[in-house]
């Protein structure tokens, strides 16, 4: 976690990178695209772990690393920089120490900066109890085979994609839609993940997993138009702030939760999802027509 300061400067590469009229395919599809080995890993994994146990997740994270290793390899010969006047130079500890003091700039933001890193904040949290907990309740709650739901697993990304690739061709056109189509999709998975089965159980994880991605695309198009060049470096940092944030909180609360009722899994996620609802109308009446 700690290698992933790369991140808010490869995020807005991508953006800088993009015509603005096309912010919102352009995130989507390198959102996507990446999503296309886990047709085939998942079950892989599962059988690893199913035969070898500890072993086998030892080999897994071997794997991982070979290719990730291959990624820092490309990136580095094929990612150019997009701010043409800067310049290389050391980074001092000073100037480390300065950019977490930079942080309180947050309180300086104007409300509607404020509100879409505070959906992101909400967003993290209700995706973690899926992330963190989802395969504990599938093979200890539902009694499944690891390799069963790796083929599941697989099954959901491979619709996931489909869809994706699908989006692509609207997303643009009806990018101040895309917010709010993705909390009702969160909203909605989280409630059939109620239903305590298998089917509900894989819609569940593709409904928040295409939901989560269209609140995300809205929300970083809406940055990068909002952000000039020179700042969204910083912007993107912030974001990446409180995804990890979001992620910290919603790991605990879904770890918690779970101790007491396995329904916590979807209800945490519905719950939030809901005040994301709240908040979205409540922005909506503020925005003037011109900042429509």
């Amino acid at each position: 976690m700690a290698a992933g300061f790369y991140q808010p400067a490869l995020l807005a590469i991508l953006i800088d990178s993009l015509p603005p009229e096309r912010y919102a395919s352009g995130i989507l599809v390198t959102s996507v695209l990446p999503q296309i080995p886990w047709l085939i890993l998942p079950p892989i994994g599962g059988f690893l772990i199913n035969k070898y146990g500890l072993l086998g997740i030892r080999i897994a994270y071997l794997f991982s690393a070979v290719i990730s290793t291959a990624v820092s390899v490309i990136r580095h010969f094929t990612i150019k920089e997009t701010l043409g006047n800067s310049k290389p130079r050391n980074i001092s500890l000073r100037e480390l120490l300065r950019s977490y003091y930079s942080l309180s700039n947050v309180v300086h933001l104007s409300n509607d900066l404020l509100t879409m890193y505070l959906i992101t904040l909400i967003t993290y949290i209700a995706v973690m109890p899926l992330n963190t907990l989802l395969s504990i309740y599938v093979v200890y709650r539902l009694e499944l085979s690891t390799v069963y739901w790796g083929y599941l697993v697989s099954t959901s990304y491979a619709a996931y994609i489909v869809l994706g690739v699908l989006l692509l061709f609207y997303v643009d056109r009806y990018r101040s839609k895309l917010l709010i189509v993705g909390i009702i999709i969160n909203t909605l998975g989280s409630a059939i993940g109620l239903l305590e089965n298998v089917y509900s159980t894989v819609g569940y994880m593709l409904l928040l997993q295409i939901g989560t991605q269209l609140i995300m695309t809205a929300i970083q198009s809406e940055l990068g138009n909002r952000i000039n060049i020179d700042k969204r470096g910083y912007g993107m940092s912030l974001l990446i702030t409180f995804q990890l944030i979001g992620q910290t909180i919603g790991s605990y609360v879904a770890g918690e939760f779970y101790r007491i009722s396995t329904e916590s899994l979807f209800l945490i996620p519905l719950t939030l999802s809901l005040s994301l609802v709240v908040i979205h109308l409540s922005r909506s009446r503020h925005i003037t027509p011109s900042e429509q």
